[in-house]
């Protein structure tokens, strides 16, 4: 463990990136979800689709927050092609009208950015369903979501190769990211998560985020080994986006901003790795799915723990 902590703190201050956000593809033509675009990376992330001409999907909890973002974004990039649907990843059973609304409007997907999240809330915060508010928020939520799409993913990646456009660009287009977190090496217990334990009780918040970061890497690497083995043509990449000023640090004290703000960068860099593992024809390689990126957007190396068939078994 004593390699991942390393490669974790190396995590923390990257080198300057070596390419920009301009250098992406064109995304004409793709239909993209980003969750919790109204603020923060996913705000960013929602800005350069925009730029690169994607059809873009808001999902937040808030209508106001999320409407008031989309006028910022319309304004901001000229472009109109972005909507909202109503999004509550603390609340499980609400997660299927989502999907549902959003089936009748498109017939197809290309990218999936699991962007929203919380970070150390007050210890017992809980979710509709009683789990650990950074459990279902950052996981639970995360994961039935993606559940749910993986049929609309899976027919649009086919209707792709129909139409050669893998063949013809040497990579997959249809990507999902899960933003993870280096606090998924820091945080959590000894193996990774308490698989005996699933609703947190009795943890303290900075365990559970980690387990919740922790999760998403395993998630991520249980989608990717499952495309791979029935061919879908589809990337699922988990990605740490960097120490960013952003709302996830809401809960914290003054004094845990006076030192990190210290150590945190803008969201102009944030949005770079998750983009990276999105929209780059080199991490839509087959041969890359299931890779772990880091800032900015470097090919890294996950805690082991969460590369553990056991533990992905467990999934």
């Amino acid at each position: 463990m004593s390699w991942a902590y390393f490669n974790a703190i190396k995590e923390i201050l990257p080198p300057k990136p070596t390419w920009s956000v301009d250098d992406l593809p064109d995304q004409t033509g793709n239909v993209a979800i980003v969750t919790g675009g109204n603020t923060g990376i996913g705000k960013a992330i929602c800005e350069v689709l925009l730029r690169k001409n994607a059809k873009v999907y808001l999902l937040a909890r808030s209508e106001d927050k999320a409407l008031e973002a989309i006028k910022d974004l319309k304004e901001q990039t000229g472009k109109k092609d972005i909507h909202f649907i109503k999004l509550d990843l603390g609340d499980l059973t609400t997660i299927k009208s989502t999907v549902k609304e959003f089936e009748t409007k498109e017939e197809n997907l290309h990218l999936l950015f699991n962007n929203a999240g919380v970070m150390f809330p007050p210890n017992g915060s809980k979710t509709k369903q009683g789990y650990e508010l950074q459990l279902g928020t950052n996981s639970l939520g995360p994961i039935l979501l993606t559940n749910l799409l993986l049929p609309i993913l899976i027919k649009t990646s086919q209707s792709l190769l129909v139409k050669n456009e893998v063949k013809e660009k040497g990579y997959n287009i249809i990507r999902i990211i899960n933003l993870s977190s280096n606090g998924h090496v820091f945080f959590p217990p000894k193996g990774g998560f308490n698989f005996l334990n699933p609703n947190f009780d009795f943890l303290d918040s900075k365990s559970s985020y980690g387990q919740s970061k922790f999760l998403n890497v395993i998630h991520s690497l249980v989608i990717a080994k499952e495309m791979k083995k029935n061919n879908y043509n589809i990337n699922c990449h988990p990605s740490n986006p960097g120490g960013i000023k952003s709302d996830l640090h809401r809960y914290q004290n003054w004094l845990y901003h006076l030192f990190v703000d210290r150590l945190t960068y803008p969201l102009d860099l944030g949005r770079m790795t998750p983009l990276y593992a999105g929209l780059s024809p080199e991490a839509g390689k087959p041969d890359q799915n299931g890779s772990y990126y880091i800032p900015w957007g470097r090919k890294g190396s996950a805690n082991p723990d969460a590369c553990d068939e056991e533990n992905t078994e467990k999934m």
